[in-house]
Formats: C-alpha cells, sequence, structure tokens
C-alpha cells in the first residue's frame, strides 16, 4: 500500500498524464476502493484545474463513504466547500445522494435541513428520506408536490405522487390474534398467518407430544398407588409444554415477519424509482459539475 501512494505522488507531481490515467483506471476497474480514494483525494489536492479539481473531489468522496470512510469523507467535503463556495448547494446534494444510496439517513437529513435554498433536487431527497426513513408518505408526497417542472425527472415525480396517493396501505395481520388461536388450537396462528407448513407441523407436532402425555398419564395411573412414580408423565407433559410455548411464540414471530415482508414489497416499487433518479448521472453530477468555468 506505501508503495502504491509514493507512485501515486510521484506519478501525479510529475504530471505524467497518460500513466496517470491508465494507474485511474486500473484502480477504477480493480477491487481496492480505499486506494482509489487516496488516488482520488492526491489529484484533488494537487489539480489546478476547477472542473478536474471538482471531479476528483467527489470521486475522493464517493470511493470514502463506500469504503465506509466518512471521516476522510468529511475531510474532503469540507475542503471542498470552502474551495467552491458558489457550488456548496451542488455540494450539499451530491453528498446527501451518497449518504441516503448508502443508508445513512440521519446524516443525510442534518445536510439537507441545513441548506438555505428550496431547490428541486432537496425536495427530491427529502421525500426520499421521508419515505425511506418509517414511511412517512404524507410529507414525502408534500415535498413531491413543491418539484416544479424545470426537474429533469418529472414522470418520476407524477408516479411516485400517483403511487403514493392511491396505492393502499398494507394490512398487517395482528400478532394478538395469532397467538390467541395458537392458544386455542396449536398452529392455526401460523395457518391464519399464511405460513401453512410452520401451521401443519406445529399442530402436528402439539398433538403427538400432548397424546404421549395424556397416554402416559392414564398408563401411570393404571399401576397401583404405591407403585406411581409420575416421572414419564412429568416428562412427557413438560416436553408438551416446551412444543406448546414454542409454537405460540412462532406464531407471533411469523406474524411479525409476515407484515414485516408486506410492507417491504408494498414500498419496493416506490424505492426502486427514487434510486433509479439517484443513481442517474444527471440528477446531479453531469448537470452541475459541467457548470464551473475552468
Amino acid at each position: 500500500m506505501i508503495l502504491t501512494i509514493i507512485l501515486c505522488s510521484s506519478l501525479l507531481i510529475g504530471n505524467e498524464t497518460d500513466n496517470i490515467e491508465k494507474l485511474r483506471e486500473f484502480y477504477r476497474t480493480g477491487d481496492v476502493p480505499f486506494i482509489n480514494y487516496l488516488f482520488e483525494s492526491t489529484s484533488y489536492c494537487l489539480e489546478e484545474n476547477p472542473q478536474k479539481k471538482f471531479n476528483y473531489g467527489f470521486n475522493a468522496i464517493s470511493l470514502a463513504v463506500q469504503n465506509g470512510q466518512y471521516e476522510e469523507a468529511e475531510i474532503v467535503l469540507k475542503d471542498m466547500i470552502k474551495t467552491f463556495p458558489d457550488r456548496k448547494e451542488v455540494i450539499d446534494i451530491e453528498y446527501a445522494s451518497l449518504l441516503l444510496l448508502h443508508k445513512k439517513m440521519n446524516s443525510a437529513k442534518v445536510i439537507l435541513n441545513n441548506m438555505n435554498t428550496e431547490s428541486n433536487e432537496r425536495n427530491f431527497l427529502l421525500s426520499f428520506y421521508y419515505h425511506l426513513k418509517g414511511n412517512q408518505r404524507l410529507i414525502a408526497n408534500e415535498k413531491l408536490n413543491i418539484i416544479d417542472s424545470s426537474f429533469s425527472f418529472l414522470p418520476e415525480v407524477d408516479s411516485l405522487i400517483i403511487k403514493l396517493n392511491k396505492v393502499p396501505e398494507p394490512h398487517p395481520k395482528k400478532a394478538f390474534i395469532a397467538v390467541s388461536l395458537s392458544a386455542i388450537v396449536p398452529g392455526s396462528g401460523q395457518l391464519y398467518t399464511g405460513y401453512y407448513y410452520e401451521g401443519l407441523s406445529a399442530f402436528g407436532i402439539c398433538a403427538l407430544t400432548g397424546l404421549a402425555a395424556g397416554t402416559s398419564w392414564l398408563w401411570e395411573n393404571t399401576n397401583e398407588k404405591k407403585d406411581r412414580t409420575y416421572i414419564l408423565p412429568c416428562i412427557t407433559t413438560f416436553i408438551y409444554g416446551l412444543f406448546y410455548v414454542s409454537n405460540l411464540y412462532n406464531s407471533q414471530n411469523l406474524t411479525n415477519r409476515r407484515n414485516a415482508m408486506e410492507e417491504q414489497i408494498f414500498w419496493e416499487s416506490e424505492r426502486n424509482i427514487y434510486l433509479r433518479v439517484l443513481q442517474n448521472e444527471t440528477f446531479s453530477n453531469s448537470k452541475f459539475r459541467n457548470t464551473i468555468s475552468p
């Protein structure tokens, strides 16, 4: 790694353009994101052309975030804001986009809330945040409705508004009902939530262990009182109790799992639209980076 860093620095300082581009392409296609970050951040520090410097800076930030190095990303971010004060909105938008794509939602919201302008990109990102963080559909919808006709992704915005307004909420199963049903008839709570194999298995196991427990008690009572030890009935009853309680817990757990899966499926189409826009280069990168004067 040390040799690689020395090589990066020497090539950059020597301004060997062809070698620099070859090395950049090698690291871009290789599985070394943090080394690539070092290369891009070094390029950012040494580059004098404003357009290239800006691009190198964001490449470094993106690679640092991908590698989970958020402190390094913040260092480059703060320096970029000082170097390009007139581009602060663009920098905040792009960094917030990266954070949302990597599920750092609270950090992204802090950046978006501290912005002084009401841009279409900011409102779109805030809508995504409220959609992703707790499915707050009403607030997400409000942010989408603020977006004006100059936004490049109006068809996606219109599609999201329609879905957020018209698609019904998922109706989760009640864990209390599932547990109550399983308490009356083991396995019925699992059947209620749609887990038929688990329900039939729970019913079969509880039925067999319950039958074994009942049979052992009947058999024990056929002996003379002085010969009764109740060891076998106690063991079989204990085993039945374990499976019965496990059946109750399983019904509650499967209900929660089903509700979570339904909610995820319900919101999946909307999330895909948001992600498709955020991952599109024209969302902010190409649109704003090319406006910097060389």
